[in-house]
């Protein structure tokens, strides 16, 4: 009985860089899909969703944002589907009253 034998399998590195951006940072890629997992608030013990946002670039290269309300309500109005070349501008905080703030993005299409 004849046995092939395997070609080595090659790795290719997989892991994604995870994007906190700053006000006036931005970020852009292709929306690829997004996950939702538990997370644990350290300084209350409330657990919560996070969703995270997969993205890839042109060159190929992954990253991870994490979505908050004013992330969800920017991509939600501008209507980012999976598959859009996207840019996503961090503004700055905005007052929602009561002591609240939220994150302020703009979403720019490719053309």
């Amino acid at each position: 009985m004849q046995t092939t034998q395997q070609p080595p399998r090659e790795f290719k590195k997989v892991s994604v860089e995870i994007l906190k951006l700053e006000p006036s940072e931005s970020a852009e890629g292709t929306l690829k899909g997004k996950t939702t997992g538990p997370w644990t608030d350290k300084a209350t013990g409330e657990e919560k969703e996070l969703t995270r946002l997969h993205f890839e670039r042109e060159d190929g290269s992954k990253f991870i944002i994490f979505e908050d309300g004013g992330l969800r309500n920017a991509l939600a109005n501008a209507m980012v589907k999976e598959g859009d070349f996207i840019r996503i501008v961090k503004g700055e905080k905005t007052p929602m009253g009561g002591g609240r703030t939220v994150n302020q993005y703009d979403i720019f299409a490719a053309n």
